[in-house]
């Protein structure tokens, strides 16, 4: 992996066989980056892992990729307030001819050429390479009259927002709305 910071900016080359996800989150380590946004990633990767949710049914599932894919779309946000974390959202696309298929994991069942997948994005092999963009951001600044009236939102979201600078427990809210 190889990055370059422009201001706020921060363009990342990953080369074939690194782990898209453990790379970008030690980028997040060792630079010190406590908020980032990934603007943009493209590339080309295999053995992927998407998660989806069943609403349904409450409950998560992992989807496993083993062919080469396009790596269509990748968004979503990087923190490093404590342990970093990732919560990443690609979209996937199937390159191969329907006659070159081999390997898929034992969920897909769609083997056409082009068709996409998509979900939350928990690793990924970089095949050939993969560039990504990053926009480090200052929380406290961005966020300021824009936070909810919880003291934070849940989750990991909420666990990081507490820990920057200028970050303030909201005050109770004025206006109360009653609801019959």
């Amino acid at each position: 992996m190889e990055y370059r910071c422009v201001g706020d900016k921060i363009a990342v080359r990953l080369d074939e066989g690194e782990d898209l996800v453990a790379k970008l989150l030690s980028l997040v380590r060792d630079e010190g980056i406590g908020f980032a946004v990934v603007n943009t990633g493209c590339g080309t990767v295999s053995r992927v892992f998407l998660g989806t949710y069943d609403p349904d049914k409450r409950e998560n599932y992992e989807n496993n990729y083993c062919d080469v894919y396009d790596l269509a779309a990748l968004s979503g946000v990087l923190g490093g307030a404590g342990e970093p974390w990732a919560d990443l959202r690609a979209v996937i696309a199937n390159v191969r001819l329907h006659s070159d298929i081999r390997g898929f994991g034992e969920n897909v069942t769609d083997r056409e050429p082009g068709v996409a997948y998509g979900g939350k994005l928990k690793s990924a092999r970089v095949r050939v390479g993969c560039a990504v963009v990053l926009e480090r951001l200052e929380l406290a600044a961005h966020l300021a009259g824009y936070l909810p009236p919880d003291p934070a939102p849940p989750g990991r979201l909420g666990k990081a927002l507490k820990g920057f600078v200028g970050y303030s427990e909201p005050e109770e809210p004025t206006v109360k709305l009653e609801f019959d």
